[in-house]
């Protein structure tokens, strides 16, 4: 139907997630095959039909097969999903980022999506917190972006060879409580923002969270580009200590989850859907030194 697309089902089970107004429907799961260490990595459908599918990938899963390491969305729908003929990814999220993922089905599907992807018309935002309560209302970034190539996979503001890149941010907070049985007061709370990426580069709201001419303001329990966790990668000049609060101590994972996304399907209507940051793993326990390349 045209506007909001109800779910068919989702694998898993965890908070709730619907396309926008709708009620989520039964739960099955899709585990790895391979021993991956992540508890709560059950990777989540939370639409399908014959020519799509919207996941909603766990912090910690790799989104397509590593070196060394075979689990991810791809591999998992690839071997867990019949009538998939591919090419199967369309766009990405870090293995650090949480939430939704469209995958296509078949080869006309996955050209009719890419097309989007290529010009932009592919609704995504996502939800954030900061390591602190962010100055301002909401804004827009603008800074261009390269990899450094002699601290790979960190990305670098470059004027002269970067991207171009541009990010809309806005405060969340105050707003109601979600009702979900695993809210985390941190995803509602005063240092909680929402991210609208216009372009789609590598780490780019990282970057344009933590570097000195964005928010100078890191994503909460980002290892790449927190100050928590190291001196400041932007820069070179960061001194390592920590800025965040005593109780940020024991985050365990990256706190950014791509809670909406829309885009037109195939047959012309229009797809809408939206997922709850879980909080599975998302405290470090005492001991626990594992973490997210």
């Amino acid at each position: 139907m045209a506007g909001e697309v109800a779910p068919t089902r989702r694998f898993g089970n965890g908070p709730s997630l619907n396309s926008l107004g709708d009620v989520a429907s039964s739960t099955h799961s899709i585990e790895s095959a391979h021993g991956y260490w992540h508890a709560g990595a059950a990777l989540w459908i939370v639409y399908e039909d014959d020519d799509y599918l919207v996941v909603d990938k766990p912090a910690g899963l790799l989104s397509q097969p590593g070196r060394t390491l075979r689990d991810s969305v791809h591999a998992r729908v690839l071997d867990g999903i019949d009538g998939v003929s591919g090419p199967v990814l369309v766009h990405r999220l870090d293995m650090d980022t949480s939430g939704l993922m469209v995958l296509a089905r078949h080869k006309a599907a996955h050209r009719h999506l890419q097309q989007q992807f290529e010009r932009r018309k592919v609704v995504k935002r996502y939800r954030a917190v900061l390591e602190h309560e962010p100055a301002g209302r909401d804004g827009a970034i603008h800074l261009p972006l390269r990899l450094d190539v002699d601290n790979r996979p960190r990305q670098i503001v470059c004027k002269t060879h970067g991207k171009a890149a541009t990010t809309l941010w806005s405060r969340r907070w105050p707003e109601p409580a979600t009702t979900s049985p695993s809210a985390d007061s941190l995803w509602n709370g005063p240092r909680a923002v929402s991210f609208i990426p216009l372009s789609g580069r590598t780490h780019q709201l990282r970057v344009h969270a933590a570097h000195p001419l964005g928010l100078d303001n890191p994503i909460l329990g980002d290892r790449l580009y927190g100050r928590r966790e190291c001196a400041d990668a932007i820069t070179g000049t960061g001194t390592g200590t920590g800025t965040g609060t005593e109780d940020d101590a024991t985050i365990a994972r990256l706190y950014l989850h791509a809670e909406c996304l829309g885009f037109r399907h195939i047959n012309g209507s229009q797809l809408r859907l939206s997922s709850q940051p879980s909080t599975r793993n998302s405290r470090r326990e005492p001991g626990d030194d594992r973490h997210n390349s």
